[in-house]
């Protein structure tokens, strides 16, 4: 690239340099070179995160998340901070996207268990996502709205779903619709959702090494 007024080459912008990364754009570097980089999908800004309670069974929730550039996954955690029923399980989910609304089922965790409180981590063969919107989805069959997990406040998550004309407030930050708890379904993109206000789960992904 060359300027125009004395003919010197001069730096390339940042645009014009390409640049090799592993992570998506909202994803940050850690510090130190570790194979255990685990990051918050959806989240915005950094905020003490709270927790999500009264979570409803056979209700599914999806919270949106950008990828900026190919990533590959292998891991993904929810925290629970107070257990669900007994002998109760839970879900997670991805779906790709179509007209920004949640579409093609591309991963289901199976059951995992809910009854116990801690972090509850998935381990899975590596899974390439492209540039795109994509949702992580949940659904439990804890009854009673006993099962609370860690969740992102609303102002930490990113306003996918657009805003009004005062810019104000989001319209909302997750989808939900009523399902039957079990195996997410492989096509969602006709479902009549509910558009939420509440926090999102905050699912943690870790990078593949």
């Amino acid at each position: 690239m060359e300027n125009n007024f004395n003919n010197k080459p001069i730096t390339p912008s940042l645009s014009e340099i390409s640049i090799d990364r592993k992570e998506p754009s909202f994803f940050l570097r850690p510090s130190s070179n570790t194979n255990e980089r685990w990051f918050c999908a959806g989240q915005v800004t950094w905020s003490t995160p709270t927790t999500l309670t009264g979570t409803l069974n056979d209700n599914v929730k999806l919270c949106p998340f950008i990828i900026a550039s190919t990533t590959i996954i292998d891991k993904i955690s929810v925290h629970i901070t107070v257990g669900g029923t007994a002998a109760s399980t839970m879900r997670y989910a991805i779906y790709d996207s179509n007209d920004e609304l949640p579409n093609y089922l591309i991963f289901d965790s199976g059951n995992i268990n809910s009854v116990t409180t801690g972090i509850k981590t998935i381990t899975f063969t590596p899974l390439t996502l492209k540039p795109g919107l994509y949702w992580m989805g949940w659904n439990t069959n804890s009854v009673n709205g006993l099962l609370t997990v860690r969740a992102l406040v609303p102002a930490a998550v990113f306003p996918i779903l657009g805003l009004p004309s005062s810019i104000g407030t989001a319209w909302g930050i997750n989808l939900a619709y009523a399902y039957t708890y079990g195996q997410f379904e492989q096509n969602i993109n006709n479902t009549s959702f509910t558009i939420g206000t509440t926090s999102n789960i905050m699912f943690g992904i870790r990078i593949a090494p």
